[in-house]
């Protein structure tokens, strides 16, 4: 396939990763840091996934298939041997196979394509319920990031507020991940406005 890709993988722990979004992560596992290296060799992408089971680590049963590419923008290395990196990732991404090499894994994968079932109305509709949903958490949060609610202000992509709005604001892990997994942009706003609901 045309949009097939191969790069190394890095397992997350409790972090849901959304595209557009940015992170710094603390990474000491040594599998993990040779595959830091091997994509900041590269092009510096790197295939950000979960796992059912963290500590079981990167196999084909146990991570879920869909995960988030990411540009590594910076990474420190610190004092006791861990790297700081800075990511901000770019897209949804399924993996199709997993290749386990001496120090680190990699995978195939393929972009995956968003679609929005809803039309233009609807999906006015959705971004305008979610800017309400938001105001009303932020009432009741009066020490909200600023930088937050200005980044919030100025979205006007559906798929890309819901992101932004499950990353932020949602707590349970699961809740994410189906946030994470659902390509069908309007079915995403919908599960996004129960979470905010909740």
């Amino acid at each position: 396939m045309e949009n097939m890709r191969v790069m190394p993988i890095l397992l997350l722990d409790e972090i849901v990763p959304y595209p557009k979004c940015s992170y710094t992560l603390s990474v000491d596992d040594n599998k993990y840091l040779e595959a830091i290296k091997a994509a900041m060799g590269a092009d510096s992408y790197i295939m950000l996934v979960n796992a059912k089971v963290y500590k079981n680590g990167i196999t084909e049963g146990n991570i879920f298939r869909i995960g988030t590419v990411a540009k590594i923008k910076n990474a420190i290395r610190g004092l006791d041997g861990g790297i700081k990196l800075s990511v901000r990732c770019t897209e949804r991404a399924y993996i199709d196979n997993v290749q386990k090499h001496a120090d680190f894994s990699l995978c195939h994968l393929e972009t995956m394509v968003e679609i929005n079932t809803a039309d233009d109305e609807k999906t006015s509709v959705a971004i305008e319920l979610l800017n309400e949903l938001f105001s009303k958490y932020r009432s009741s949060v009066p020490m909200l990031q600023p930088q937050l609610i200005n980044e919030v202000r100025l979205i006007t992509d559906l798929g890309l507020l819901c992101d932004k709005l499950t990353d932020k604001l949602v707590k349970s892990f699961t809740d994410k991940r189906a946030v994470l997994e659902e390509t069908d942009i309007y079915e995403r706003a919908l599960l996004t406005i129960r979470l905010q609901r909740k």
